[in-house]
């Protein structure tokens, strides 16, 4: 009985090789793409452009506090005078590294916390080298708004404009994505995400407690992980020599830019 078995066993484990060898034989082709489907990587750019924010009280007057927060850079103003207030602003203070006598189209991705009063808020783009970008549209109060502005690059490092105003009283608007794309073909050339270091974290670890990213899908990881790729790169810095403790390969503490590049690989995502 036990050589009938082991006999048995043999044959089976013989008829597996040789239906597989069949398969890969006749459909050579679909094999080969099954091995390229799951080897296929996935690259993210680095974001290296930084855009700085600022609140100047000058004539015409303009107060609050702007900070890096959740999901992107909050401008609390408590007084605003004038609705063309130049004191209320960001730009980038990176190089862009665009391509001169080039289209773009800027996309700026914004809530309208609150405002008072029934005036609504002043969203203008302005810019040095970047012909065309100048824009002043009203919003009202509500989340998920995008205002674009295109825009013809005359250098290859323009300085784009961000300015907020209001006549008269207080407003919130958070600044949340901005992104370049080429006008004509729609690809993106840079991506900024406005979160702060230590609220990304917090968003990461809730993420990934008791190391849930693990289980995750594909598209819930990619999104952290495109999130992370378009952090401002003071913020990526501060975020990757953050710790964390119950790391994924049992050590008891880690980096997060560590966990990062663990879930990266698994997913097939890397970065340059």
């Amino acid at each position: 009985m036990e050589k009938k078995k082991v006999y048995g066993g043999l044959i089976a484990v013989m008829f597996t090789f040789a239906s597989l060898a069949v398969a890969v034989s006749m459909n050579n082709g679909s094999a080969k793409n099954v091995f390229e489907t799951q080897a296929v990587n996935e690259i993210y750019q680095l974001n290296t452009v930084n855009w700085e924010k600022e609140i100047v009280s000058e004539n015409p007057t303009a107060t609050g506090s702007v900070f890096n927060g959740i999901d992107g850079v909050h401008f609390v103003i408590t007084e605003c005078a004038g609705t063309t207030d130049w004191h209320i602003k960001m730009w980038n203070t990176t190089n862009l590294s665009l391509v001169a006598s080039t289209q773009y189209k800027m996309r700026v991705d914004f809530d309208v916390v609150s405002l008072t009063g029934e005036n609504k808020l002043n969203f203008i783009t302005n810019g040095n080298n970047a012909e065309g970008l100048w824009t002043d549209v009203n919003y009202s109060q509500g989340y998920n708004q995008v205002h674009e502005a295109t825009f013809t690059a005359t250098d290859a490092n323009p300085t784009l404009e961000i300015h907020f105003g209001k006549t008269p009283g207080a407003f919130e608007v958070v600044v949340k994505r901005i992104i370049i794309s080429e006008a004509v073909s729609g690809n993106v050339v840079r991506r900024t995400y406005l979160e702060s270091d230590g609220d990304f974290a917090n968003r990461w670890k809730a993420a990934n407690h008791e190391l849930d990213l693990c289980d995750a899908s594909d598209s819930d990881v990619k999104a952290l992980l495109r999130s992370y790729a378009d952090l401002l790169p003071w913020v990526r810095e501060n975020f990757d020599a953050m710790s964390d403790t119950n790391h994924y390969d049992g050590s008891s503490s880690t980096t997060l830019g560590a966990e990062v590049a663990y879930f990266a690989a698994r997913h097939n995502v890397s970065f340059e």
